[in-house]
C-alpha cells in the first residue's frame, strides 16, 4: 500500500551505509529533498539523467519553430503573387513575341522536305458564255412577270376553283356509295379547268403552232440555254415564261386529279344518272366554250379583271 503524502511533503530515499560502527546510517539516494508530484503518484526511485549539450541539440533536430514557419508562408505568398504576374504580362504585354503570328507558308507546287501537306490551289467556274448570260439575264426578266401573276385576281380564282375541286372530292370519298356527291366532284373538276383558261385568257396567253414555247423553269439556266438567241431578248417571251411558269404546277395537279376522280365517277354510276346530266354538262359546255372560243361568264371576268391584291389583303384560297 502507497502512504498518503500531502503536497508539501518532501520525501527522501535512503540507502543505508555499512560500517563497523552500532549506530545505523544512511545516505540520500537521490541527493537531496524532492517534491512529490500532485496526483497521489508515487515518485520514482530511479534518478534520471541529465543531458548533455550534443544531446539536447539531436531531440531539437527537425523540429520547425515560430519564426522558421512564418518565414515559410511569406516564401509561399511571394511565389504564388509572382507567379499570377508573370502569367499575365506575358499574356497582355508579350514581351518575348512568342503569340504573335508567323508568316503564311508558300503554297506552291514545289515538294518540300518536311512533307507539310499544302492546300489544293481553288478551282475557278468557268467563264460564261455570251449565250448563257442571256440565259441568265432571261430568267431575271422572267420572275418579275411570275411574281406579278402570282398577285393577279386569275391566279386567286384558279386557286379557289382549286380549293374547291378538292374539298369535293374529299367529301365524296368519304361516302363513295353517294352518287350525288361524286356528280358535284366532277362539276368542280370542269369548274377548275375553266379557271385555267381564265387565267390565260386574261394575261393573253395563246398556245398555237409557232408561238413561243416556255421552258418547264426559267431559274435553270442550263433550260434556258436551249433557247434562240432572238428568244431571250423578246421581252414577250420573257413575259410568257413568267405568267406560264407561275400557273403552270397548278394545272399539271388540275389533270392528274382527272385520272383520280373519274374512276369513282365511272364506277359509281353517275354519268348514267339522269337527274346528274344537266349540272354535268352545264360545266362541261362552259369549259368548251372557253377553250375554243373565249367565251367566259361575265362575272367571272368581272372578278378577275379587278385590282390585284394589295400587301394588306390575304390570298382568298387560303383558310
Amino acid at each position: 500500500m502507497v502512504p498518503d503524502y500531502d503536497d508539501d511533503d518532501i520525501v527522501e530515499d535512503y540507502e543505508e551505509v555499512s560500517t563497523d560502527s552500532p549506530v545505523r546510517r544512511v545516505n540520500s539516494a537521490q541527493g537531496g529533498p524532492v517534491q512529490r508530484p500532485s496526483g497521489g503518484v508515487r515518485p520514482s526511485t530511479a534518478a534520471m539523467p541529465a543531458l548533455s549539450d550534443e544531446e539536447l541539440a539531436a531531440a531539437n533536430k527537425g523540429k520547425i519553430t515560430q519564426k522558421s514557419a512564418k518565414m515559410i508562408w511569406i516564401v509561399c505568398i511571394a511565389v504564388c503573387v509572382l507567379g499570377v504576374g508573370a502569367v499575365l504580362v506575358d499574356m497582355l504585354v508579350d514581351p518575348l513575341g512568342r503569340h504573335k503570328a508567323g508568316p503564311a507558308p508558300a503554297n506552291n507546287d514545289t515538294a518540300s522536305g518536311d512533307n507539310t501537306p499544302r492546300m489544293p490551289p481553288r478551282r475557278r467556274d468557268p467563264e460564261m458564255s455570251e449565250h448563257q448570260k442571256l440565259a441568265q439575264a432571261f430568267g431575271v426578266e422572267a420572275n418579275k412577270h411570275y411574281k406579278k401573276a402570282l398577285g393577279s385576281r386569275a391566279y386567286d380564282f384558279t386557286r379557289m376553283a382549286m380549293k374547291e375541286m378538292n374539298e369535293k372530292f374529299d367529301t365524296a370519298n368519304e361516302d363513295r356509295n353517294n352518287e350525288a356527291l361524286w356528280a358535284e366532284a366532277w362539276v368542280a373538276y370542269y369548274r377548275a379547268e375553266y379557271a385555267v383558261e381564265l387565267y390565260y385568257h386574261v394575261h393573253n396567253i395563246e398556245f398555237k403552232l409557232g408561238s413561243f414555247k416556255p421552258v418547264p423553269d426559267f431559274r435553270d439556266i442550263s433550260q434556258c440555254e436551249i433557247l434562240t438567241e432572238e428568244e431571250l431578248k423578246d421581252p414577250e417571251a420573257q413575259r410568257i415564261q413568267g405568267v406560264v411558269q407561275a400557273i403552270s404546277g397548278d394545272a399539271t395537279k388540275i389533270g392528274k386529279h382527272k385520272k383520280q376522280l373519274l374512276g369513282f365517277v365511272v364506277s359509281a354510276n353517275v354519268l348514267d344518272k339522269e337527274e346528274f346530266n344537266a349540272s354535268i354538262n352545264e360545266a362541261k359546255a362552259a369549259l368548251t366554250a372557253a377553250r375554243e372560243s373565249d367565251e367566259f361568264a361575265q362575272q367571272d371576268v368581272d372578278y378577275v379583271n379587278r385590282d390585284p391584291r394589295g400587301p394588306d389583303e390575304p390570298p382568298p384560297y387560303l383558310d
